[in-house]
């Protein structure tokens, strides 16, 4: 539960910002402000980091904080959050920064000079203005913010625009603050400075004033008038709001002007709200300008000689601000990324320009501009990622937004699974590819198996893994891996996405129909083989078959196979000797292959089944196994032969046969074993099977490659001087096993004073020892190399030196018969008869140590012949080596060397090794490893090899497990032993164990001398327990109304002991994963669910657990609980009275929730009056009381109650008595009034009825009412006749042909013994009435009660397709089905096919039976019944007939 909280947080993970920046706004320089930004998310945010625009600031803290404002910090503000699940960015704020700074730049003149009708500004000076000069002063103010307002110093005094010369024209500011002079004029000349002014401060130049000096034109009168002439007109002008704003309109004329300005039609005055006219009305200023000032303005100039006029437009301008648009977006590579400003405002809209990491961005195909708002680059690269800002300009001024462009590659596969189902062979290694790509990469592959979420694993089998490249891999593939693999994959940002794949694993194909054996009578017969292969899949692979021997297909003169989709015949026509033996039935497709063999025999006559190799070729010392085996009967016997061909005497072998080397043996099915085999068994084998009717034989040549061993290095046993410096040695060859086939020799001298080799080739024959003549006065080193047929031997050891320069002063012959002595491990020799022998040494060499060299062994005086090797340090036990005697002179010089000895010294039992208690295990629970040691030491020999024994412990548990069950498990092997293990291990690993098995160890070490050490103690070691295979569920078995029994078989796979099981059950079509679970002991095979609803269909599935685990579930199965027996005994009701004829009763459900309960009736016994019932039924089985009225005043009562479900009704239940009270004295008169009343009715309705019967009906004739043919509706006639002297008397036809009503009494008057003959069964209307024709109708009381059981208790006929409404759906039943008694028919009639043939389906006595229709006392039915009346009823079970 701990995980699923865990993950449901993960998944519901958030991270916002508690607390955005804020305390932005405006602010004046030098003031501390704190912008704070609070995130919070699951996890905790692990950073937040501040931005400016697109810089990114130090601060990684919450708050922000600027201790002194300056101009510089002016901007947009926003930080951004993150953990490990993702990163937000905060909305944007911006930051004012309120200043004046204080430097001003000097004041600068520029005047208009006309040229050739081009007016032009130049700058100008104190000494070159003139009279009647157009020219501007600039103030060169500082900046700062809000826009600072610019007011004109003339000689200190501010500029009022009372200056004027004589054109009547003063010096005017304009709106940028400049100061226009329309017309120079002398009078204007002076000191002029500026100030500047704003929230914040305000500077002025005073100290630094510009001079104007303006000469006088040299004619000063102004005598002619002249014409008006714009100098400032003004035109259409947009105007930041909150703004200070001047518009100038100046003329030049003489006159000096009159002006006159109009706002939307109507006259300005000199002060109109925020506007005011200065300067002679030829400035229009306003002090912070709002929307009520933008609108149509005309300034006039006019004087009587001119006038001049001039329209604008006066715009208001709001400053620029970009709402709602992200400031992070996440582009994918290949897919087209649009950055969208979502809002811009601003009046007049304002111009966009983008920037690219602050560069301008070059638009083109792949990005351009959509509608200016949006950046659409399609498709998008790589190189794209980065800072995005857009800044939006008007008059107003103009906003920044900036947006981080984070480009990824969108998740996509590169490998995944097919999109069609894979089919594979079981046992298959299956691979689902499952590679993704993208920026950034992914991080989590998660594989699942659709609809097995809540499983171990996800799902999967517990072998499949995921590999390094992300791959699920599913090893030996079985058929309950099938189903829908998943693989999810998301990276940090959760893109996410995936794939399936659909496994279907299917089983190889079967041999459904082998071939049998087939045996001919005589060659020629023809031989017959068919089989049939059924594939597991038809729909997807056939089944090839065909059939093969030794591997190849069948085919040949006189050979027919007929080969279909799934099956083979084999037909061979005429059969002889060679068509005999074994026929492989082999069926494959691409799932896997199946076979099945047959032998096609000759009767009695050995045939050979098994043979071996016509050749073979083994090398020396192997084991040859050479095959033999046929069939036959009766007994074969074997014998085998050795270049030896002819005929075998039968049943003995040995007797018979050449071979009697113990090496050789012959197995009972006829195999020969020959255990090292060497050169000399190589040659042609010939088995011989034999029986009393025949024999046949098959033949092999074998080849032994008999390589020589390595020889022992040879040894010279006497030297002659030929001459003073020749002389020759007898140099021996010793050879062992291969003196039988060695042909030659290679005989080798090396010189050891030249380095020189030579060699003389012998021949085997050529004699041993051979003399060596022409040797130099030199020391010799003598080796061998022996030849035989096949090849060469590697070359010998070399000798001990020989020194023919000492052959006089060393004895000219060698120590003779040198001996090893078993009994006291000594050396022994013969004794040197020459006194110049000192003493004797011995050298050995190790025979296994091929590069070793002669050692010393020690020495003992001349006159000791022997040397005991037993605990000498250099020798080791269980080895082999060969001893050499030298005699040694007085002189110290060595003699000849003696001829070797081989011995191998005695080991010391080795010691036994010991298993670790400790075992380890791998993931296969069919497996563990041994874990072991020894001590040992250098006297028991070389170590060869250890032998490990193992079986397993026969243990069960009588409480939980019966032996039987144990056997059924242990499907493996009980022991592989021994099994061998190399000699320098310290494990081994055990494979095909049982799992959860104890098993038995033990451990034996052996020497290279065959000694085996004493066995280790017992260790036990228990395999691991593996998950178990899949049960299978036998069948479901409702058990009650609310209830279900499952039933299933244990795993075929167990992988150990089964601890138990757990049984799911959940709602059938649910469309839910989720299902209940309730555990099993493993004991026991069922569970009885209960709890469950009735009407309401369950679904069940069943798995085992080892204590490795849950296995795999078994497929779906599906029931409804049903009622499984009758209800039981209801308790006693309660009866409440509740008037003088109503009652209230009241019972208690007493349902054990098996049986189940639909219906209720309840039982009254007394008298009823007033259309009261004997009993009533409750329909609906929630119910828990009812009301019954209708009851008699004054009445005694027993009340009980019946259960009732679809199985039947239970005991009746105690009973309750009680009595009714008096009716009221008020009902009573009126009771008694009305009864008179229908007394009286009655009588005259009564004998209305006797004169009907007795005067008018007595006199008419018998008519027929309706007549059909005799075979309309066989076998009986369907007429109904009345008449005669007995029209009292009405006999029904076939009531139940028209449903199941009764028919009420007629008359209780005697009737005649013959009454069945008389009368014919009639034919009545589907109502059981009395056809209309006749006016004998039936009364309203005789009219049956709309029943579904008949007066029989029968299911009727007509109500075959009744079904109950359940209470619960308001539906009807679907899973209702009728219990029939199978021994009635649908009419209802005693059905003639159950052993009684008495009875013929109209239920009367068959004529069949004594041809006797008469039912008189004597021939009616020895089971038949009468009625008070003495009426026959012919079906004693179901008394058809009421009285008449």
């Amino acid at each position: 539960m701990a995980e699923s909280s865990v993950e449901l947080i993960v998944k519901d993970y958030y991270l916002g910002f508690q607390t955005a920046p804020y305390a932005g706004g405006i602010q004046k320089v030098g003031v501390g402000v704190t912008l704070s930004c609070v995130a919070r998310g699951v996890p905790d945010p692990d950073y937040i980091t501040w931005y400016k625009g697109i810089t990114k600031l130090s601060a990684t803290n919450t708050e922000l904080a600027i201790d002194s404002v300056a101009k510089g910090d002016k901007g947009d503000y926003y930080c951004v959050a993150g953990n490990d699940y993702g990163t937000i960015y905060s909305p944007t704020v911006s930051l004012q920064v309120q200043y004046l700074d204080q430097e001003f730049d000097p004041v600068t003149c520029m005047k208009a000079q006309e040229t050739d009708g081009d007016v032009q500004m130049i700058s100008c000076t104190t000494d070159n203005l003139e009279e009647g000069n157009v020219f501007t002063l600039k103030c060169n103010g500082p900046d700062g913010w809000p826009y600072p307002k610019t007011t004109w110093y003339l000689n200190d005094d501010p500029i009022s625009g009372d200056v004027s010369g004589a054109s009547g024209m003063d010096p005017t500011p304009n709106q940028y603050g400049d100061l226009v002079f329309p017309w120079g004029d002398p009078s204007q000349s002076g000191k002029y400075g500026c100030q500047v002014t704003n929230d914040e401060a305000s500077y002025s130049n005073y100290n630094t004033p510009f001079v104007v000096n303006v000469s006088p034109a040299e004619d000063t009168s102004v005598d002619n008038a002249k014409t008006a002439e714009w100098l400032v007109q003004p035109n259409d002008v947009i105007v930041a709001q909150h703004t200070p704003v001047t518009i100038a309109c100046i003329v030049s004329s003489y006159p000096a002007p009159e002006y006159e300005w109009t706002f939307n039609g109507n006259v300005l005055q000199s002060f109109i709200g925020s506007k005011e006219l200065t300067f002679a009305k030829r400035l229009l200023t306003f002090d912070l300008i709002d929307n009520d000032s933008a609108g149509d303005y005309i300034c006039t100039a006019s004087n009587d000689v001119d006038s001049k006029s001039s329209g604008f437009k006066l715009q208001v301008a709001t400053r620029p601000d970009i709402k709602n648009t992200a400031i992070f977006k996440i582009g994918f590579i290949g897919n087209e990324t649009e950055i969208d400003l979502v809002e811009i405002t601003g009046e007049p809209f304002p111009t966009i320009v983008w920037t690219f990491n602050g560069e301008g961005i070059q638009m083109g195909d792949r990005i351009k501009l959509i509608d200016e708002r949006i950046l659409r680059i399609d498709p998008t690269q790589a190189t794209d990622q980065g800072v995005y800002q857009a800044t939006a300009t008007n008059k107003a001024g103009s906003a920044q937004h900036a947006l981080y462009l984070k480009i990824e590659e969108k998740l996509e596969f590169i490998e995944q699974p097919q999109s069609d189902p894979l089919y594979v062979a079981q046992y298959s290694t299956v691979v689902f590819p499952c590679k993704v790509r993208g920026t950034p990469p992914p991080t989590i592959y998660k594989w699942s198996r659709q609809d097995h979420g809540n499983e171990p694993f996800n799902g999967l089998p517990a072998r499949a893994f995921e590999n390094e490249a992300h791959s699920l891999v599913i090893p030996y593939s079985q058929t309950w891996d099938n189903g829908t693999y998943i693989c999810n994959v998301t990276n940090e940002y959760f893109d996410f996405i995936w794939a399936s794949g659909q496994l279907v694993v299917i089983e190889p194909p079967s041999i459904v129909i082998p071939p049998q054996d087939y045996n001919v009578n005589d060659f020629g017969d023809q031989s017959t083989l068919s089989c049939k292969c059924e594939p597991q899949a038809v729909a997807l692979e056939k089944c090839i078959v065909e059939f093969r021997r030794d591997g190849v297909k069948v085919s040949g003169v006189g050979i027919t196979t007929k080969e279909l989709d799934f099956s083979s015949q084999l037909i061979i026509s005429n059969t002889q000797e060679d068509h005999l033996g074994v026929y492989e039935c082999y069926g494959s497709n691409k799932f896997g292959s199946a076979s099945a063999v047959a032998y096609i025999t000759k009767s009695n006559t050995p045939y050979m089944i098994t043979k071996p190799e016509s050749t073979m070729s083994m090398s020396s010392r192997s084991s040859v196994e050479l095959a033999c085996g046929a069939i036959g009967s009766p007994e074969i016997n074997y014998v085998w032969r050795l270049n030896q061909i002819g005929s075998a005497v039968p049943i003995t072998i040995d007797p018979t046969s050449n071979i009697t080397d113990s090496r050789f043996t012959v197995l009972g099915t006829g195999t020969l074993v020959i255990d090292g085999a060497v050169g000399s068994d190589s040659g042609t084998y010939t088995c011989y099977a034999s029986n009393p009717y025949g024999q046949t034989s098959i033949s092999t040549t074998v080849t032994i490659n008999d390589k020589p061993d390595k020889p022992v290095e040879p040894w010279v046993s006497e030297i002659k001087q030929i001459t003073n410096t020749q002389f020759s040695a007898k140099v021996n060859v010793k050879v062992y096993e291969e003196a039988n086939t060695v042909t030659k020799y290679l005989l080798a001298a090396t010189d050891g004073s030249t380095g020189t080799t030579t060699t003389v080739p012998l021949t085997w024959s050529s004699g041993n020892p051979y003399t060596w003549t022409n040797l130099e006065a030199h020391s010799y080193k003598f080796s061998v190399v022996l030849q035989n047929s096949i090849e060469a031997s590697a070359s010998s050891e070399k000798s001990g030196a020989v020194d023919m320069a000492d052959f006089s002063t060393i004895p000219a012959t060698c120590v003779t018969n040198v001996a090893y002595q078993s009994t006291n491990t000594s050396l022994t020799w013969d004794r040197m008869d020459d006194a110049s022998v000192l003493k004797y040494k011995v050298y050995y060499r190790a025979i296994s140590d091929d590069s070793s060299s002669h050692e010393s062994l020690g020495e003992v005086s001349s006159s000791v012949t022997t040397l005991s090797l037993a605990g000498l340090a250099s020798l080791i036990a269980n080895t082999e080596y060969h001893f050499q005697v030298v005699p040694v002179l007085a002189n110290a010089k060595e003699g000849l060397y003696s001829e070797p000895i081989k011995s191998r010294m005695p080991a010391s039992t080795p010691p036994a090794p010991v298993i670790a208690k400790d075992f380890d295990h791998t993931t296969d629970p069919e497996e563990i490893i041994v874990n072991f040691n020894n001590e040992w030491t250098a006297t028991a020999g070389v170590l060869k090899e250890y032998k490990l024994f193992f079986n397993r412990k026969d243990q069960y548990n009588t409480k939980t497990e019966e032996v039987s069950d144990v056997l059924r498990r242990r499907k493996k092997r009980a022991t592989l032993s021994p099994v061998t293990i190399d000699f320098a291990a310290k494990n081994k690993l055990i494979t095909g164990l049982t799992p959860g098995e104890t098993y038995e160890f033990s451990l034996v070490a052996e020497n290279t001398a065959g000694d085996v050490s004493e066995r280790s103690a017992v260790t036990e070691g228990a395999t691991n327990e593996g998950l178990p295979g899949v049960c299978n569920i036998n069948f479901l078995e409702g058990s009650g109304r609310n209830a279900i029994e499952v039933k299933w078989s244990k795993p075929d796979i167990e992988n150990g002991h089964i601890e138990g099981y757990y049984v799911y059950y959940r709602l059938d079509n649910s469309f839910s994963d989720v299902a209940a679970k309730v555990q099993v002991d493993a004991t026991t095979l069922s569970k009885n669910v209960t709890g469950l609803e009735e009407g309401f269909t369950y679904e069940f599935a069943v798995s085992s657990f080892t204590t490795a685990g849950e296995g795999g579930l078994t497929s779906w199965e599906s029931m409804t609980p049903r009622s499984k027996s009758i209800p039981n005994k209801m308790d006693v009701p309660t009866v409440e009275i509740v008037s003088w004829n109503t009652i209230t009763v009241w019972w208690v459900l007493n349902d054990d929730g098996l049986t189940g309960i639909d219906t209720f009736t309840i039982y009254l016994e007394g008298a009823i009056t007033k259309g009261g019932q004997s009993s009533y039924v409750i329909p609906n089985r929630n119910d828990r009381y009812t009301e019954i009225n209708s009851l008699d005043e004054d009445t005694s009562y027993a009340l009980s109650i019946v259960a009732t479900n679809n199985i039947g009704s239970s005991l009746r239940s105690n009973f309750v008595e009680f009595r009714t009270p008096k009716k009221p004295i008020y009902l009573r008169v009126w009771v008694a009034g009305t009864i008179t009343g229908c007394f009286t009715l009655l009588f005259l309705i009564l004998f209305a009825v006797l004169f009907y019967v007795f005067i008018y009906k007595k006199h008419t004739k018998p008519l027929l009412i309706q007549k059909k043919d005799k075979d309309s509706k066989p076998p009986f006639t369907n007429v109904i006749t009345r008449g005669g002297n007995d029209n009292r008397s009405l006999v029904l036809g076939n009531p139940g042909n028209f449903g199941s009503e009764r028919y009420s009494a007629r008359d209780t008057g005697p009737r005649p013994d013959n009454y069945r003959t008389d009368y014919q069964m009639g034919e009545m209307d589907n109502r059981a009435r009395q056809p209309s024709a006749d006016n004998f109708s039936y009364n309203s009381a005789a009219k049956p009660a709309k029943k579904i059981y008949d007066d029989d208790d029968r299911y009727p006929a007509s109500q075959a397709s009744y079904k109950p409404t359940d209470p619960y759906t308001k539906q009807q039943d679907p899973y209702y089905q009728p219990q029939y008694d199978p021994r009635y028919d649908d009419d209802d009639r005693y059905n003639d096919n159950f052993n009684d043939r008495r009875y013929d389906d109209d239920d009367r006595y068959s004529d069949n039976n004594n041809n006797n229709r008469t039912y008189n006392g004597s021939r009616a039915p020895a089971a038949r019944q009468a009625d008070e009346g003495g009426f026959v009823i012919d079906n004693p079970a179901a008394a058809r007939f009421s009285q008449i």
